[in-house]
């Protein structure tokens, strides 16, 4: 029969019995793996951007691309066959990638898969137009040149793909005046 003093005893022997046991059994488990910088990353996707000329089909190569991504920014840049393998983060709901090569007009790449289902592509093909040189001469109301004068050329060209995607931008850019034209 168990008395009280017994029972306990038999709780205390019992604990000093099996407790080193289960320590021992921890101590020689193996610890957990660490962890793989490689394959524990954040899932992160690529766009194979092409840029060619529109008029000669050649690949437009060491193009800088200005890339925003959610809130984040990257810098990109053409390959010699005009492709960038342009990363972003896993959920992304909108990116966007600016170009601004000499003598081409800028323009903007823009998928949001927020407000419209406009899923981010595998990969995608733009052909790049050279731009138009604008040029004349500011005058006051005698005709008389101005020097100095700041000219502010706003354009905004949406949509050529149908669905608002490709945007040319050209937003308050400065054209410098000289006090005489040398045309």
């Amino acid at each position: 029969m168990f008395t009280p003093n017994r029972h306990v005893s038999f709780l205390v022997t019992f604990a000093c019995l099996i407790l080193p046991s289960l320590v021992a059994l921890a101590a020689d488990k193996p610890a957990a793996p660490a962890k793989d910088k490689d394959f524990d990353a954040p899932k992160s996707w690529v766009l194979d951007l092409e840029l060619i000329d529109k008029a000669s089909g050649e690949p437009f190569a060491n193009c800088p691309l200005s890339v925003q991504a959610e809130r984040r920014q990257f810098a990109f840049n053409t390959d010699d066959r005009g492709h960038a393998a342009v990363e972003y983060p896993d959920g992304v709901k909108y990116l966007s990638i600016s170009l601004k090569p000499d003598g081409y007009v800028p323009t903007t790449l823009t998928w949001r898969n927020d407000t419209t289902k406009d899923p981010i592509p595998d990969s995608f093909k733009f052909e790049l137009e050279r731009g138009t040189t604008i040029g004349g001469l500011v005058q006051d109301e005698s005709g008389n040149p101005i020097a100095g004068a700041k000219v502010h050329l706003l354009v905004r060209r949406k949509g050529e793909d149908g669905n608002g995607r490709v945007n040319t931008n050209l937003f308050d850019y400065h054209i410098p005046v000289a006090a005489k034209p040398d045309f």
